[in-house]
């Protein structure tokens, strides 16, 4: 459900090319962003992604469909705006929070948009290098103590969502160690033929509280969500 925008690989594969790093690296996205920031400056790593996620971003009925479920709260690593751009088309109110202030405008009458990684619009607000997410914890405190809070009491269904962001997982793993077993999530995950995947859903499941549930592909993805 990318609406004409890049992956992670690609929104980042510009930065790895002028730093000479090869695909097959496999190297972490913020460690590249903050390779290529040092080696220029922060307004030309934003100008850059800025680029790429700026662009029109094509009408998707996949994720119209999935924001018609009426879910009160939305939370995203992704700074793009695929998901106001879909609420606005269906005349749906929102809130978009990205930092501690925000947090004052949470509404139950308008769907709430948290954005972990900031917005792209929000140049203050984005997180995109590895010193970014290090000062996480110290720049967005009463955002992340929210966010814990909504761990604790709601269940949450992550969508799309890789796990390899490790502010996350830490805070799931320290409410799992802390008050143990409570509150169940649950993960969509498109099944992968390698060995090491039963052992990645094993993890999440023991270490993390979160039930993932496989599918083959995007329209089974899409029917499951109608059930």
């Amino acid at each position: 459900m990318n609406s004409n925008l890049p992956s992670w690989d690609k929104l980042f594969s510009k930065c790895a090319e002028d730093l000479g790093i090869s695909p097959e690296n496999r190297m972490d996205h913020l460690q590249i962003a903050q390779y290529y920031e040092t080696k220029h400056d922060r307004n030309t790593l934003e100008t850059l992604i800025g680029e790429q996620l700026n662009k029109a971003i094509e009408p998707n009925k996949n994720l119209s469909d999935f924001l018609s479920l009426n879910f009160p709260n939305i939370w995203t690593t992704n700074f793009d705006k695929a998901i106001e751009r879909s609420l606005d088309s269906n005349r749906i109110s929102y809130n978009v929070i990205t930092n501690d202030d925000n947090l004052k405008i949470v509404s139950d009458n308008k769907v709430n948009i948290f954005k972990c990684g900031g917005d792209i619009e929000s140049h203050q607000n984005l997180f995109i290098t590895k010193t970014d997410y290090e000062d996480y914890q110290i720049k967005r405190t009463t955002f992340l103590s929210f966010l814990k809070r909504e761990l604790i009491i709601n269940n949450f269904l992550f969508i799309g969502y890789s796990f390899k962001d490790r502010l996350l997982k830490h805070q799931l793993r320290s409410i799992n160690s802390i008050i143990g077993n409570t509150t169940k999530h649950y993960a969509i995950l498109f099944k992968e033929a390698t060995e090491t995947f039963q052992y990645y859903i094993n993890d999440l499941e023991r270490n993390y509280n979160v039930n993932v549930i496989t599918v083959q592909d995007e329209k089974d993805f899409l029917l499951l969500l109608t059930l």
